[in-house]
């Protein structure tokens, strides 16, 4: 039996996998293993380029027993791949204390998982909170503010350009261990650089807090675990994300879905006619058309209502259309 002393050096990543680090090695020894944490296996494994892509190579041996230690090398858990995982990952414990208190603090919950994804494929946000901050991206007021950031929504966001952290509050009896590392939860005041809107960010932090200076910001750990904002306080502005669902619902009500998945035809008139087999989104960013005021797509479904640009997918449509516009080009195959 082989036991080898470790502490935690990353949590873990978008491949589940823990970095560990071992403690004291022999020359010439392995000095990183992983922890393959997928629902909590907590699976020994070496990694290949462990400072790098982390990639997970093969299973340690069920023989080698790991000793969890702190950054001290004081002992908490030992284990080997033959036994059942006794330490969850970090952001589980995260979220397990902040269900025990959240109850008692006003606050907003987000789904991460579900933004990341929503980022990732479209580059939209689905977060409350950062909605709520795009309200007040207005371009008639912050015209070469938005400019200098190109006008990318992800600049105009707290955690990249624009905001600042103003106040650090430790929120009373939320302390709790880790490996022997003390961590609380802090409500973090947050000031927007340009409109001046402020919030409050709840994070993970040490206890008691530490602010980093390369970026004068808390060091805080796993996702925040709730906001708040006076949701009272708007904006002139929708996100896109939600200006496209609204006109769309408003679409759906102007021309009601003979079936489900419906579509909606459009002439597309530039330079010749194009005839266009639209989604109920797809119709809303054609009506749209880079607008994002809210009074101003309000009017635009108001108008929608009163002289409509679309008309319901049905075959008769179709070649109804077909026939008043000689010449016309139909795109509707692609669908």
């Amino acid at each position: 039996m082989k036991e080898i002393k470790v502490r935690l050096y990353r949590s873990e990543d978008d491949n589940y996998i823990e970095l560990w680090k071992v403690i004291n090695p022999e020359k010439g020894k392995t000095q990183y293993y992983g922890r393959y944490m997928h629902n909590n296996e907590g699976l020994w494994i070496y990694v290949a380029d462990p400072l790098g892509y982390c990639e997970r190579d093969h299973n340690v041996p069920d023989d080698v027993v790991f000793i969890l230690c702190d950054e001290n090398g004081k002992e908490y858990y030992r284990y080997s791949n033959a036994d059942e995982n006794p330490l969850p990952t970090l952001e589980e414990v995260i979220k397990a204390e902040w269900n025990k208190v959240k109850g008692s603090i006003t606050h907003n919950a987000e789904n991460y998982a579900k933004d990341f994804l929503t980022e990732v494929k479209c580059g939209e946000t689905t977060l409350s909170l950062n909605q709520w901050l795009l309200s007040f991206k207005d371009p008639d007021l912050y015209q070469k503010a938005i400019a200098d950031m190109f006008g990318y929504d992800d600049n105009w966001l707290y955690g990249t350009k624009s905001g600042k952290e103003i106040k650090y509050e430790p929120i009373s009896g939320t302390v709790f261990s880790y490996l022997g590392h003390e961590y609380q939860f802090t409500a973090v005041t947050c000031k927007h650089d340009i409109c001046g809107v402020e919030w409050i960010e709840y994070k993970c932090t040490d206890a008691p807090y530490i602010v980093e200076d390369w970026n004068h910001r808390v060091k805080s750990y796993g996702n925040d675990v709730g906001n708040y904002y006076d949701a009272t306080k708007i904006g002139t502005m929708y996100d896109i994300r939600t200006a496209r669902q609204l006109v769309a619902d408003a679409l759906m009500k102007i021309y009601p879905q003979a079936e489900r998945n419906a579509s909606l035809l459009y002439v597309k008139k530039s330079g010749c006619k194009i005839l266009l087999k639209l989604s109920y989104e797809e119709a809303a960013e054609i009506l749209l058309g880079g607008e994002l005021h809210r009074s101003k797509v309000l009017e635009l479904i108001e108008s929608e209502k009163q002289k409509n640009h679309f008309h319901l997918y049905t075959r008769e449509n179709k070649k109804s259309i077909i026939a008043a516009n000689p010449g016309i080009i139909d795109n509707t195959w692609r669908y």
